[in-house]
């Protein structure tokens, strides 16, 4: 399995990677890329892609900002950003519960968006007990590139399941790492790692 991380800031971007993307790929897209299911459903099928996505949700009337996985053309899972920034609230979204693991065609994984990340050390055991293999992280802003390194060591050193890290960004940088090797690509495209 291809694991993508990309670093891309509009639509037409995200859709020229995923039609350069090898079969069987699984991508991660920033958290502001909002893509259409019927656009990305058929590559999702045609090239047996699994495909990680924005695409906020409204549930009992209340708006929250969220990442969709759709793997062969269904969709597979949802996670709601639960540490909302102040401006967050302000263009009226809500706060989530924690509920960032997924599974991804049989490997355990646990995405966090954008300012969720600040929680990774206070998650450690929550993570550790649901024996992680695969730790993403989507943001749409400059992040503070040191925390996110701190933050994917420390996660590698106490969580013995952990194989991949993973972060997508619209700005600067995009990061696939494992325990021996980490690509990095600062320019709109990506990287990728097997597992």
């Amino acid at each position: 399995m291809r694991l993508i991380s990309t670093l891309c800031d509009s639509r037409a971007a995200a859709m020229q990677i995923i039609s350069k993307a090898p079969n069987n790929s699984v991508i991660l897209f920033p958290e502001t890329i909002p893509l259409l299911s019927t656009t990305i459903k058929p590559y999702s099928i045609e090239k047996n892609l699994f495909i990680i996505f924005n695409s906020d949700v409204v549930i009992d009337g209340k708006t929250y900002i969220a990442m969709r996985a759709i793997d062969q053309g269904e969709y597979q899972s949802t996670v709601r950003k639960f540490k909302l920034w102040y401006t967050d609230f302000d263009d009226g979204y809500s706060a989530a519960k924690y509920e960032p693991i997924i599974d991804i065609r049989g490997r355990k994984s646990a995405l966090f968006i954008c300012n969720d990340f600040s929680q990774i050390y206070q998650m450690k055991d929550y993570l550790l007990k649901n024996e992680i293999e695969i730790l993403m992280l989507t943001a749409n802003w400059e992040y503070n590139f040191e925390f996110i390194t701190r933050g994917f060591s420390f996660s590698m050193k106490h969580i013995p399941t952990l194989k991949i890290c993973m972060f997508s960004n619209t700005r600067e940088m995009a990061i696939v790492k494992s325990r021996n090797q980490e690509k990095r690509i600062e320019g709109t495209g990506y990287v990728e790692l097997r597992l």
